[in-house]
């Protein structure tokens, strides 16, 4: 049996496993994503003199970063994944966030809230943050390639392309 919700009529997966999202896209959503990110909250990190405190150990300076990661996260992204449940990443490279149990985009409480500022706050914990994302990552080896952080969202992500048909609801 899957983790997906299934159809009360049916005990097929409503999201059948052919419109999942491959691992290899997943992958590089994510890292196109945290590129983009990264190199805005650099710029932003240099011009406010953080990285030198950074650099000599300073943890305010790397929360501060985290933060500012999170609102460049947020600014890039937020539009994108209340409109289409994608980010610029997942856009570039064809796949979306829906909701495990209707297929729809989910709110961008859970697509950025839960999946995304969640899981980062709860990766910056020293050691346990580490195993943490660890964890989340290798999840997605699971039968219907579901990361931690979409366990926590009730979220797949798909081909964008999937759309689910009225003889599904």
């Amino acid at each position: 049996m899957t983790d997906a919700v299934t159809d009360n009529a049916a005990t097929q997966p409503l999201i059948p496993d052919d419109a999942l999202a491959g691992r290899g896209a997943r992958l590089g959503a994510y890292m196109l994503d945290w590129v983009i990110v990264g190199a805005i909250s650099m710029v932003v990190v240099f011009s406010l003199g953080w990285f030198d405190e950074m650099a000599t150990g300073g943890t305010g300076a790397a929360v501060r970063t985290a933060l500012v990661a999170l609102v460049a996260y947020g600014a890039v992204n937020g539009y994108f994944l209340a409109q289409r449940g994608q980010t610029v990443g997942k856009r570039a490279v064809g796949v979306r966030i829906v909701s495990g149990k209707t297929g729809d985009i989910v709110p961008v409480w859970n697509s950025f809230g839960l999946r995304v500022a969640l899981v980062q706050l709860v990766f910056q914990i020293p050691i346990v943050g580490m195993l943490i994302a660890l964890a989340d990552a290798l999840f997605i080896f699971g039968e219907r390639r579901r990361c931690l952080h979409d366990f926590l969202a009730g979220t797949l992500v798909v081909d964008a392309n999937w759309a689910r048909s009225d003889d599904d609801a």
